[in-house]
């Protein structure tokens, strides 16, 4: 399994450096989204009420995730199609919509563990007067076990969107199906880009976003697209 995957990492290292548009576009990404956060800085101040601001919030996240729905499945169509050049009319009229609602329903799950993962784990610190770092670690692996439990099985929703064209809930049970078959890998690839993702973070913010933008992004979007065509 071990030598597979590096076997896949590799190839799509030299496949990425062929594939200089979907770097070109993920820089674009990049530039869009902090664009999008410093406009939304500049509209915070403008709300006198915690209403105002809640509306703003949530505006704001649906621009935000539509965004990303939209240039992750232009990504992913790259990734798969030998054009040089984007189709932004067919990713917007095939895969758009359907990629927003999975990614908007992946969101709302996240925000549900997290709720949950913070509330079970602050009642069993109080209720065993667990010390802060003992209660943190408490925190981190029931966070883990929901993450690995359930929403690892939606990993590869978007893929199947965007690769077969597949209905919201066919990319769903797709998805499921797939994990559940290559469950170890599946879950040593979120470990693994976790770990990259969690050491960016403590790098200098330009530089951290420039390697994601430029690298990372693009790089695991064609490693996951490899990952599952080899394994389906």
């Amino acid at each position: 399994m071990k030598n597979n995957m590096i076997k896949i990492f590799f190839y799509s290292l030299k496949e990425l450096s062929k594939r200089t548009n979907m770097i070109f576009l993920s820089l674009i990404l990049w530039v869009i989204l902090n664009l999008l956060s410093l406009a939304s800085k500049r509209i915070n101040i403008l709300f006198s009420t915690n209403i105002q601001f809640s509306i703003w919030i949530v505006v704001f996240f649906l621009v935000y995730i539509a965004v990303l729905s939209f240039f992750s499945s232009e990504l992913i169509s790259l990734s798969i199609t030998k054009n040089k050049i984007t189709n932004f009319k067919n990713t917007w009229k095939k895969f758009f919509l359907k990629n927003l609602i999975i990614m908007i329903l992946i969101s709302l799950i996240t925000l549900i563990i997290s709720q949950i993962t913070f509330y079970s784990s602050m009642f069993i610190g109080k209720t065993l007067s667990l010390s802060l770092i003992t209660a943190q670690i408490v925190f981190f692996l029931i966070y883990f076990a929901l993450l690995a439990g359930f929403l690892i099985f939606f990993t590869f929703s978007s893929f199947f969107v965007v690769i077969e064209n597949a209905s919201i809930k066919e990319s769903i049970k797709k998805s499921f199906k797939f994990v559940k078959n290559n469950y170890p890998e599946t879950l040593l690839l979120m470990i693994f880009l976790f770990i990259i993702f969690f050491l960016l973070n403590k790098s200098p913010r330009i530089l951290a976003e420039l390697i994601e933008y430029v690298l990372l992004i693009p790089l695991s979007i064609t490693f996951i697209k490899n990952f599952l065509l080899e394994r389906k």
